[in-house]
């Protein structure tokens, strides 16, 4: 039996708290004439964002009188956030956001708790993905009870690291440990894929960047994304390299590069290192639009990054790099038709954004990644390229 962990204590004095400062959870939906007001909080990046979403549709349709509001942190204005994510999928009535960086006066924090207060929520779902701190868990709650919020759910410290690094024990994925948090609600098993919008226009639009491109429907098209937002978790651009060029010399196959703004030039760098030079879409699509072009790819190669789960959500096979910075299992993308690759090393996890010792990805062979994409290639039916 396991022992109990360092968060036990903290999560009996939060469920002590949650049953302080809120009501018990109506486990049934209220009466037409009794609209529930819900208030989801969830801030994070596109991936944390598109693996909420079997939640919010289970709550969607466990509440569907209900007037839902998601409150989510904007991010940097560099990077995408719920509006763009979340608010196409028609799951929620109203999203609200915020940049954290704003709440270092308490004239912002008195503004924003008036705003919270004002609109008279019933229900607060809290679904932060990283959910390490005690103090701020607690501060979170009492914020959204002294707010008028009369039920909440969710308030725990995430235990499933500790018991990975204790006792190696294989954690829940984080989208299984964000179903936890409606228990109380009585909603436990929805459907787990996630979702993301990708609209006939996304579709068309990217066609049409296809063909310019001499690239048909019939062939077979992959995508790789060499980028993501932290250094920690890519997988190295001289690898990607090498393996766009050895894919090519061995499978009749169109690539592509895939990535923001701000990943182009690492997508350029490899494009130099390539022999093919490969169409290079970075900073030119729309999030939904690299949606539709990672719907019409046959396969995607791509470190642990928000286009990674788009991918799961649109049903386009993936192998997916994942470094040791963070517990594997808890992101891998959801589904059956992916390849992962995780190598633990000594300092894994280390939690860490950048990182002066990669060994964790320098240590995934391309020949192993190649492997995989054959494997995943074959169950398609596309063979090597005979020779002559």
């Amino acid at each position: 039996m396991v022992a109990k962990n360092r968060f036990y204590f903290p999560n009996v004095f939060l469920s002590t708290l949650t049953r302080l400062f809120f009501k018990k959870p109506p486990v049934l939906p209220p009466n037409d004439d009794q609209k529930l007001k819900i208030l989801l909080y969830q801030v994070g990046n596109i991936g944390d964002l598109v693996v909420s979403t079997p939640v919010y549709r289970s709550l969607r349709e466990k509440y569907s009188e209900a007037e839902i509001t998601l409150l989510s942190s904007s991010g940097s204005r560099k990077y995408v956030g719920a509006e763009e994510i979340i608010k196409p999928l028609n799951l929620i009535d109203n999203i609200q956001t915020f940049i954290p960086d704003e709440f270092v006066s308490l004239k912002h924090y008195y503004s924003f708790y008036l705003t919270i207060r004002k609109a008279k929520y019933d229900l607060i779902v809290y679904l932060p993905s990283n959910l390490w701190k005690t103090f701020t868990i607690c501060r979170d709650l009492i914020f959204f009870s002294l707010a008028g919020i009369k039920y909440g759910v969710g308030f725990r410290v995430h235990e499933d690291y500790y018991y990975y690094l204790k006792y190696n024990m294989h954690p829940r994925s984080e989208i299984e440990r964000l179903f936890d948090s409606l228990k109380p609600l009585g909603i436990e098993n929805g459907n787990k894929l996630p979702l993301f919008a990708v609209s006939n226009e996304d579709i068309e639009f990217v066609q049409n960047v296809l063909s310019k491109h001499n690239v048909s429907n019939n062939e077979v098209i992959i995508a790789v994304m060499p980028g993501g937002k932290y250094p920690a978790r890519l997988w190295p651009g001289q690898y990607f390299a090498t393996l766009i060029d050895k894919i090519n010399e061995n499978f009749l196959v169109k690539i592509i590069l895939l990535g923001s703004e701000h990943e182009k030039k690492l997508a350029e760098e490899i494009k130099n290192q390539t022999k093919i030079k490969p169409l290079d879409t970075s900073g030119s699509l729309t999030i939904h639009q690299s949606g539709a072009l990672i719907k019409e790819c046959d396969l995607l190669i791509t470190n642990d990054s928000g286009p990674m789960h788009i991918s799961s959500a649109v049903g386009t096979p993936t192998v997916s790099i994942f470094s040791a910075v963070d517990i594997p299992f808890l992101w891998y993308p959801a589904g059956d038709n992916h390849k992962i690759f995780y190598n633990k090393v000594d300092c894994s996890p280390c939690f860490q954004k950048e990182c002066d010792n990669h060994i964790c990805m320098e240590n995934i062979s391309i020949e192993s990644v190649y492997k995989a994409v054959k494997e995943q290639l074959y169950t398609m039916d596309i063979r090597e390229r005979r020779e002559d």
